[in-house]
């Protein structure tokens, strides 16, 4: 029996799926309210095209949405949307300032509940954890974050998606050292140079065969990231 996803619009069946985006942003930062019908006719413009492609199921990795306004742009597109919970970069506008008050298990709560009850007021459930980093080594909070991510990975069986331009090596053994299942883990944006460290081609190699060694997957999907132009941070992916 195929394994059920929540999704925007209602569990699916992973025999249902289909070509899946497991990296996407459908609203990640709104504009004013003057431009809401501009940004929802380029969003469905953007679902239909994916379509037209042979893409079936996208996840959405924007851990803080507007999930009443996501469920009414996308209801009549025909594409399965996995939503996630967690939290983004620090000190992101994304983030509720009142989460960095919040302790692991209450960071724990909030993720379980959204992954098993659902977001805000709706039955809606994510699917997926998201978790960031931005840098090589994490912050307190953001380990408190992953370790956070892990539990709640390991107790619901749900994958984590994470943020990771750089650093991929500091967010394994924060998220092995809190016990998750690494298979269910994959970094994003490692092909990002900037965040190299000052490693060339063939040293950046090993060090993703060794973090695949333990289990993780990498994905790529900014490839014009590999620019050597100067950059501080990849806030915007």
């Amino acid at each position: 029996m195929a394994k059920k996803i929540p999704t925007l619009l209602g569990s699916v069946g992973t025999d249902e799926m289909g070509f899946t985006l497991i990296h996407e942003h459908l609203l990640f930062n709104p504009g004013p309210e003057k431009y809401r019908l501009t940004e929802a006719c380029f969003l469905r413009e953007n679902i239909y095209r994916a379509k037209d492609r042979g893409v079936r199921a996208i996840v959405d990795v924007t851990p803080h949405r507007d999930v009443h306004r996501l469920k009414e742009l996308c209801r009549d597109t025909g594409m399965h949307f996995i939503l996630s919970t967690g939290y983004y970069i620090e000190h992101s506008p994304l983030v509720d300032p009142a989460a960095y008050g919040r302790s692991m298990v209450e960071d724990m709560a909030m993720m379980e509940r959204e992954l098993t009850e659902g977001i805000e007021s709706t039955r809606i459930r994510a699917g997926v954890i998201k978790v960031a980093g931005n840098g090589s080594v994490l912050t307190p909070w953001e380990e408190k974050v992953f370790a956070a991510a892990a539990k709640t990975s390991v107790k619901t069986r749900t994958p984590i998606c994470t943020h990771a331009c750089a650093g991929q090596a500091a967010q394994q053994k924060a998220l092995a050292d809190a016990g998750a299942d690494l298979s269910h883990v994959y970094y994003s944006h490692p092909e990002a140079k900037f965040g190299w460290e000052g490693r060339d081609v063939r040293q950046q190699l090993r060090y993703f065969i060794d973090l695949i060694r333990e289990g993780s997957s990498l994905m790529f999907n900014n490839f014009d990231f590999f620019s050597t132009r100067r950059r501080t941070s990849c806030s915007s992916c």
